[in-house]
């Protein structure tokens, strides 16, 4: 038995899986549940056994805890679409992240090219973190949800992680009119200081030099 883990489950989902289990000869049977209560769903997969279940938003990220290992794809971006049960050890995948990531490298994509991804949900955070992996730098993130694109464009990791990329021609700026080597300690020293203007708010900026990049939607106010 195979399940899904979903807010709202369809029945296309099942009808797909139960399509290619009888094409493919495979004695399995995939139903949709809709969980009421999260971990003792994950348990019951645990001790059924059900030999794996698709996960579905919300639940991408909170089954994270329950499970007992994360594959390399769902540390990747901190979510996992499918959880495959091995006598009882659970671990958690997404496919999303390697099946784009596989494409990329299979068809030879330039790592140079810019890329554009629509949307900030699962797949669209798959979408930019298997970029990012295979070797691409520049890309734009086009989203409703505001909140969610800026987490999902600026990539996931530590703040320097989230906005490096973006910084690096001002980075390349420095390197140009200040000697290379005291960059790092001015930086460290908090004389140098690169930040997103956000992240600006209620800061006092006496006895300062400000250079905005990427000002266009400010105002005087």
């Amino acid at each position: 038995l195979c399940m899904s883990l979903s807010a709202r489950p369809g029945h296309f989902g099942s009808r797909f899986h139960n399509r290619l289990y009888a094409l493919l000869g495979l004695d399995y049977v995939y139903k949709a549940f809709s969980p009421v209560d999260l971990a003792q769903a994950v348990a019951g997969i645990r001790g059924l056994p059900i030999r794996g279940a698709a996960v579905s938003m919300p639940f991408k990220e909170q089954v994270i805890p329950m499970l007992d290992a994360l594959d390399e794809s769902a540390k990747a971006i901190d979510s996992v679409n499918t959880i495959v049960n091995d006598d009882g050890i659970l671990t958690g995948y997404n496919t999303d992240y390697v099946a784009v990531a596989s494409l990329l490298q299979t068809h030879g994509v330039p790592t140079d090219l810019r890329i554009a991804v629509r949307g900030s949900g699962g797949m669209g955070k798959a979408v930019v973190a298997a970029c990012r992996d295979t070797g691409f730098t520049h890309g734009t993130v086009v989203a409703r949800n505001v909140e969610a694109g800026e987490k999902l464009g600026f990539l996931p990791g530590t703040l320097n992680d989230k906005i490096d990329p973006y910084l690096r021609p001002l980075y390349d700026a420095l390197h140009d009119m200040i000697d290379p080597d005291s960059i790092p300690k001015l930086m460290a020293a908090g004389t140098i200081e690169v930040a997103p203007l956000a992240y600006m708010r209620g800061r006092t900026l006496n006895d300062s030099f400000i250079i905005l990049d990427e000002a266009q939607n400010t105002s005087r106010d």
